[in-house]
């Protein structure tokens, strides 16, 4: 958007809110109320509560902006607030107050999980910054999970690019065929479909302080 304001195609005026930890879009030609869906190729579009200049695009992505209710609006803000305070709560620390993790052999909840940065991304992501797969990594270093094996993928059936980590087992339970773990993470507010869980790679997906972690096995 802000390339497209560059190129005078629209006229965009927003701003860096600190107590959210995000740009904000103010307006597109002189109309308020915006929000944004996207999606990835092979994907769909999907409802999200994720800030969008954390969404790291990729070649064959698809975007669209639509104006949303100043409810709905708030609503999303509000997590974003509870996020930054909670992060500032905890001195800075990322400390996620539930993760769990449903497989075949068993569901497991772990309580104020204390995450910190890997740099697995260290190709797209600055030193230090905190993703949703580092919640997982964070487990195994603390002696909590057993197993947990990563294979990186260039392209899935019609999704191409990928380029990115996979979670192919987390202790006993390792993906097969069309069965494997997924996995959201943000606002409980918004969880499942309704925001939460959208279908950006765990390993580029910019953590600021969520209220819970979700990894669960699905077979397709």
């Amino acid at each position: 958007m802000v390339y497209l304001d560059q190129r005078g195609d629209i006229q965009l005026d927003y701003h860096f809110d600190e107590d959210m930890d995000t740009h904000v879009i103010d307006a597109i030609n002189g109309q308020s109320g915006w929000w944004y869906g996207a999606h990835y190729s092979g994907g769909w579009s999907e409802r999200n509560v994720f800030r969008m200049d954390m969404y790291p695009y990729k070649n064959g992505a698809q975007i669209r902006l639509f104006r949303e209710s100043e409810e709905h609006l708030s609503a999303i803000y509000r997590t974003f607030q509870d996020e930054v305070a909670r992060l500032a709560g905890n001195s800075g620390q990322v400390i996620i107050p539930e993760v769990t993790i449903e497989s075949p052999h068993g569901a497991w909840t772990f309580q104020d999980v204390v995450v910190i940065a890997h740099d697995v991304r260290s190709d797209l992501l600055q030193p230090g910054v905190v993703t949703a797969l580092d919640a997982l990594l964070s487990l195994a270093e603390q002696g909590e999970l057993s197993q947990l094996k990563l294979t990186w993928y260039e392209r899935i059936g019609t999704a191409d690019p990928v380029d990115t980590y996979y979670v192919e087992q987390i202790d006993e339970a390792e993906a097969y065929g069309s069965c494997g773990f997924v996995y959201e993470t943000g606002p409980r507010a918004f969880s499942g479909f309704t925001g939460s869980h959208i279908h950006i790679p765990s390993d580029i997906r910019v953590t600021v302080s969520p209220e819970y972690a979700l990894w669960f096995w699905i077979c397709l």
